[in-house]
């Protein structure tokens, strides 16, 4: 049986087009489905991963992914690396010290690899979780008061996963090059 009233909302809310339904089925339900079946065989915290280009549809899946999984009442969260960058400070004296490159997102060393094992080990076990966020906007993370909260109980089933979280629905859909 399948609850995707969901769906529609989805779709209007993410911009996106009806085509998107097969990327569902043959993407975003095997993956759901998968990820269940870890949690329940393993009797744990499933973490799954998403990699892609920039711009390939890794939040998109992982939210839709994340609403199937709510839809089979399971517990889930999308979480996205980009926002365990290194505060902009932090990148700025490893430039100095290390490598200039190091003052730029994403080379090795510039993210904060301790707060993201830190949120995995929170994520498999229950209670409330923080998770941090990162402004690509002023390239420095926010202040801790607007980070969000996921909440869960391990008698549930549990499934997290170390995904995407959204930016703003479809943003880059609008951008037209000048």
């Amino acid at each position: 049986m399948r609850d995707d009233d969901w769906l529609p909302e989805f779709l209007a809310t993410e911009e996106l087009p009806e085509t998107f339904r097969a990327t569902l089925e043959w993407v975003c339900r095997p993956l759901a489905d998968r990820a269940a079946r870890l949690r329940q065989v393993r009797r744990r915290t499933a973490i799954l991963g998403l990699c892609g280009a920039q711009g390939s549809g890794k939040s998109t899946v992982a939210a839709a992914t994340v609403k199937l999984l709510e839809a089979k009442g399971l517990s889930a969260v999308a979480v996205s690396l980009d926002d365990f960058y290194l505060p902009k400070s932090a990148r700025e004296q490893l430039a100095k010290d290390v490598h200039p490159l190091l003052a730029t997102r994403g080379p090795p060393g510039t993210h904060d690899v301790a707060m993201a094992g830190a949120t995995l080990d929170q994520l498999r076990t229950r209670g409330r979780v923080t998770l941090p966020k990162f402004d690509k906007a002023t390239d420095n993370r926010t202040p801790r008061g607007t980070w969000g909260d996921h909440r869960h109980a391990r008698g549930r089933g549990d499934l997290r996963g170390l995904v995407r979280r959204r930016p703003r629905p479809g943003g880059w859909r609008r951008w037209r090059p000048r």
